[in-house]
């Protein structure tokens, strides 16, 4: 994995709430890794959910992905691909660049 800063053309009329919502998805990594501990299914199922509609919403189309990920593998029961997705958001997230455009 790179280490190089992925940026994102976002739509300057969400420059306002972006590092909120960014915040929001670190603070999603600490309750993926939560859930994982505490084997709950459904707060990864919903984690992922959230993640997903909101970081679409934002024009986030990889944030977005690896939420759908991370809820189809807590449906499956799928605890070793929830936990690699909770690794490949935190990575993600800390190389994130949005660009208001």
């Amino acid at each position: 994995m790179s280490d190089d800063p992925i940026s994102v053309k976002i739509d300057p009329i969400f420059a306002e709430l972006v590092p909120t919502f960014l915040e929001r998805c670190k603070q999603n990594v600490v309750e993926c890794r939560d859930a994982l501990q505490s084997a709950d299914l459904p707060a990864a199922r919903r984690i992922g959910h959230a993640l997903s509609g909101t970081a679409g919403s934002f024009g986030f189309e990889e944030l977005a992905a690896i939420g759908r990920d991370i809820e189809q593998a807590a449906r499956a029961g799928d605890w070793a691909t929830v936990k690699e997705l909770a690794e490949r958001l935190d990575g993600h997230l800390s190389r994130l660049h949005p660009v208001y455009e």
